[in-house]
């Protein structure tokens, strides 16, 4: 594509060159072509009063006006042949802005295709990674007011959606699902004031319950020997409980304060499109 913009580049100056002189030489030839009409009606009206002295020295300057005439037609065979030139050049360039505008249009649908690929190939990733059937939705909407935490998605009952499943990205929970229409559900965050997700540490393998708490910060509570946690320490889904299996990515401690262990989410849903709904029953 680069050699056609460049061929495309190049006959553009070409044009404007040609353009430039073409006008040119046309208004000298108009001006020489005005001066020799001039001269011939001169000579016509004033042919009765020459003599043979005056037509034998005046005969030099009209040679010298011939030859430049027939100068001038030369000049004038080179600017038609530059004008069927510019024709060539012009629709030349016509084809090529053409080609052009089919590889742009080439271009920018790879690229498409390449990002949605790239999606598609996370989402595969996931299910591999943990050997059970998901269902790949798109996250329409979040919700984050003051008394909930949750998101719409664009898969219900029709797609095999049902409450109580897990929602994760890229092996981290994003929530679970509360409401199924047949084509539309509802994920409670796990940020949502209502989440309770039972973890693990991964370090120092200490059990607790991560609860949000309509903020972006959710605690880590029921810890035995919370002098023993970490920062910085990973929390996992311990497997406890009916809904989350065990393994799952939920977030890192990230501080602690006078007893109070606060974590930040793994995945988040500000900049995720493509999630994936767990079938798999626990």
């Amino acid at each position: 594509m680069a050699l056609i913009e460049n061929r495309y580049r190049d006959n553009g100056q070409i044009l404007n060159k040609l353009m430039f002189v073409v006008p040119n030489l046309f208004r000298r030839f108009s001006a020489v072509i005005f001066f020799l009409l001039s001269l011939q009606l001169i000579y016509a009206s004033s042919s009765t009063q020459l003599n043979s002295y005056a037509l034998e020295y005046s005969s030099s300057p009209i040679d010298h006006v011939l030859t430049f005439y027939r100068s001038i037609t030369n000049q004038i065979s080179n600017v038609a042949s530059l004008v069927s030139d510019l024709s060539g050049i012009r629709k030349e360039n016509i084809a090529l802005r053409l080609e052009l505008d089919r590889l742009r249009a080439i271009e920018a649908h790879a690229a498409m295709v390449a990002s949605e690929n790239k999606r598609l190939q996370e989402a595969l990733g996931l299910k591999s990674e943990h050997k059970y059937k998901t269902i790949t939705a798109r996250l329409l909407s979040v919700a984050t007011g003051p008394y909930t935490r949750s998101a719409i998605i664009d898969g219900g009952s029709n797609q095999g959606i049902e409450t109580g499943q897990v929602v994760i990205h890229n092996s981290a929970v994003l929530g679970r699902i509360v409401e199924v229409t047949p084509n539309y559900s509802k994920m409670r965050l796990i940020t949502d004031f209502t989440s309770r997700i039972p973890v693990v540490s991964e370090h120092s393998r200490l059990k607790g319950v991560l609860a949000g708490g309509n903020n972006a910060y959710p605690e880590l509570k029921y810890i035995v020997d919370k002098d023993s946690v970490e920062l910085g320490e990973n929390l996992v889904t311990s497997g406890d409980g009916e809904y989350f299996p065990a393994g799952l990515k939920v977030a890192k401690i990230t501080k602690i304060s006078d007893g109070n262990i606060l974590t930040a989410p793994v995945a988040g849903p500000s900049k995720i499109d493509l999630i994936e709904i767990m079938k798999r029953q626990f």
